[in-house]
């Protein structure tokens, strides 16, 4: 038995991009008929179904929008719904195991006054933790080069200039994220049928005098693998911890003369343990920490 749950928020776009506040996504205020986050008791290999609504009643005329739905935790591979429902009418499920999954369905406000429209608003969002990236996350190319201008007010503040069409060209990845897709939302002619378009390539042709808002979504491949070197560098970083603990390394006068030459012993075992494994220990492999370690076992033989 887990739980599962289902959060609603509201994009919340600033005067500039970053720093997001709350993650870049918020309650909706007092009176903008925003449904009610829900959580339930589950059993483990079912299926739950989400509930998400095609749009909020805000004013007489005026409503938010569905933009997407990201769910986390669940075990099958749908993390990801650019429409409120299946294309027949029912509502998106997906399977549970033994961890709480969250589903957070996300919707955005189109006004008349300041907000997405105007050019083309822009945000990066991690489906790993549901929240808005403070990362840079695109380019406006130009003439097949990067407009380094439009490009830092993209990143900045979140805002592309529909003036023209530009070519927008998302990050390949983000850290251990990795592009998944565009989403434009644009304001429905209905808001009952939200006009969202999903674009699969990095590479996006914005129209000119496009209007809405436009994410790009980012997360970590169920089978990522670190890089060699941060795997070795954690590996250092965990045989530093040790040696420094046995031998209570840190500042101060060294009591026992024998202490460095047993500290570099120590060092090499566990190296050596690792090196059967990762095949790196050799002396000028060693990153920064595996490094000073040794540095300063020498330096207390020589006294």
């Amino acid at each position: 038995m887990t739980t599962a749950q289902t959060v609603y928020k509201m994009w919340a776009p600033g005067q500039h991009r970053r720093p997001h506040n709350s993650g870049g996504f918020v309650n909706a205020p007092a009176g903008y008929g925003q449904p009610a986050n829900d959580s339930v008791p589950i059993t483990s290999g079912s299926y739950w179904t989400i509930n998400a609504p095609p749009k909020w009643q805000v004013g007489a005329n005026q409503y938010a929008t569905f933009a997407f739905i990201n769910v986390t935790g669940n075990v099958d591979d749908n993390h990801f719904f650019g429409t409120p429902t299946e294309p027949g009418g029912t509502n998106h499920h997906v399977e549970v195991g033994d961890q709480p999954v969250t589903a957070m369905v996300v919707y955005v406000l189109f006004s008349g006054g300041p907000g997405p429209c105007g050019g083309v608003r822009v945000d990066a969002f991690d489906q790993d933790t549901n929240v808005a990236l403070d990362n840079d996350f695109m380019s406006v190319i130009e003439n097949g080069s990067v407009n380094t201008v439009m490009s830092g007010i993209a990143n900045e503040d979140g805002i592309v200039s529909s003036a023209r069409q530009e070519d927008l060209r998302a990050y390949d990845h983000i850290g251990s994220r990795l592009f998944r897709r565009w989403e434009l939302i644009t304001p429905p002619v209905d808001p009952n049928f939200p006009s969202n378009t999903v674009i699969e390539d990095r590479d996006y042709t914005m129209q000119a005098d496009e209007c809405g808002v436009l994410f790009a979504f980012f997360q970590t491949p169920a089978d990522y693998t670190p890089p060699k070197q941060y795997i070795l560098d954690k590996v250092h970083q965990d045989i530093y911890k040790t040696v420094a603990a046995e031998f209570n390394w840190g500042p101060g006068p060294l009591e026992d003369p024998s202490w460095g030459s047993r500290m570099e012993n120590r060092l090499k075992e566990l190296e050596a343990k690792v090196g059967k494994v990762a095949i790196f220990m050799k002396a000028e492999q060693r990153p920064v920490v595996g490094k000073e370690i040794m540095n300063q076992a020498k330096k207390t033989k020589k006294k």
